[in-house]
C-alpha cells in the first residue's frame, strides 16, 4: 500500500503505511534486508517530494550509520545524493550540492552500464543545475539516449522522474513548445 500511495504522489498516506510497514519488517521478520533497504528509500522519497527538510535531516542521522556498518549503498547513496543536495540547495549552498553530485558521479564513472545510484545522481545533477540557473537542458537530452536504451524509462517511477526533469528543463531554457510535447 505505501508504495502503491507512492506512486499516486500521496505522500502522507504513503509515509505512514511505509513506517508501518519498517516497523513490521524491523520488529516481526528475519532476513528482509532488501526490502527494508526499498522500503527507507521510498520514505526518504516521502519527505523529499514534500520538501520536509527537517524529516530529511532526520531521516540521514538516523539511517547513514546503519547503513555504512551493514554495507547497505542504495540507501546510504539516496541518504547521501537525494538528501544531501536537497538540504544544501535549501540552505542555498550550491557549491555543497555540486559537491555532493560530483562526488556520487565519480563513483558511478567507472561502471560501463547505469545503475540506480546513477540515475539518482544524475537526476540530482539536474536538480542542481536548475536551481544555479545552468543548462539543464543539454544535460537532459545528453542522457535521454541511455536511460531509454538501457530499459529505464521502461519503469514507471524513473520514468516519472525523468520526464518530470525534462519538462522543468525545457521550461527553464525557454522551451515551451518542448515542455508542451513532453506534457
Amino acid at each position: 500500500r505505501g508504495q502503491a500511495a507512492l506512486t499516486r504522489g500521496d505522500f502522507a498516506s504513503a509515509n505512514k503505511w511505509l513506517r508501518d510497514a519498517e516497523w513490521i519488517l524491523t520488529v516481526e521478520a528475519r532476513d528482509v534486508g532488501a526490502e527494508l533497504q526499498q522500503l527507507q528509500i521510498f520514505r526518504l522519497w516521502t519527505h523529499i517530494w514534500t520538501g520536509d527538510l527537517a524529516a530529511i535531516a532526520h531521516e540521514r542521522t538516523r539511517l547513514a550509520p546503519d547503513s555504512a556498518l551493514a554495507g547497505r549503498r542504495s540507501i546510504a547513496a539516496a541518504l547521501a545524493v537525494e538528501g544531501g543536495v536537497l538540504l544544501a540547495l535549501a540552505r542555498d549552498d550550491v557549491a555543497a550540492a555540486r559537491a555532493v553530485v560530483d562526488q556520487a558521479l565519480a563513483s558511478e564513472a567507472q561502471r560501463r552500464t547505469l545503475t540506480v545510484s546513477g540515475f539518482n545522481a544524475w537526476a540530482a545533477r539536474i536538480q542542481v543545475m536548475l536551481y544555479a540557473g545552468d543548462d539543464a537542458y543539454a544535460a537532459v537530452h545528453t542522457m535521454w539516449g541511455r536511460l531509454r536504451s538501457e530499459g529505464y524509462l521502461g519503469v514507471q517511477i524513473v520514468r516519472i522522474e525523468a520526464y518530470l526533469l525534462r519538462g522543468r528543463a525545457a521550461l527553464a531554457a525557454g522551451d515551451v513548445s518542448g515542455a508542451r510535447d513532453i506534457a
